[in-house]
């Protein structure tokens, strides 16, 4: 009878772990509905041009030389409110965009 319960438990148990697991399976699936959003090539060269050449420069002058080949993620974390500050003075930066984990971020682009 015991025996009975445990495995009962135990089949119980496994329904509920691949339950709560289908809301990730459902969210991974793409749909016919879902819209494909695509840049364009000359968009990204703007967006590129406008901000992400300004922090290689930056990161080049002020980090490399600084640290040599040894550069960790430390260095650049270090670096990040400056690197915020060029984002929001970019051409396509979207106001309010930028969200951060602790010494990273991210931002949207127009």
């Amino acid at each position: 009878m015991k025996k009975n319960i445990m495995r009962l438990m135990a089949m119980i148990l496994t329904v509920a772990m691949i339950c709560s697991l289908l809301p990730v399976f459902a969210s991974a699936a793409k749909t016919e509905n879902q819209p494909v959003v695509e840049i364009s090539k000359k968009s990204e060269e703007i967006i590129n041009a406008d901000i992400w050449d300004k922090i290689d420069s930056y990161e080049d002058e002020n980090i490399i030389p600084q640290r040599g080949r040894a550069v960790t993620a430390e260095h650049y974390a270090e670096l990040s409110y400056e690197i915020e500050a060029l984002v929001k003075e970019s051409d396509t930066y979207v106001e309010g965009s930028i969200n951060r984990n602790g010494d990273f971020f991210t931002w949207e682009t127009t």
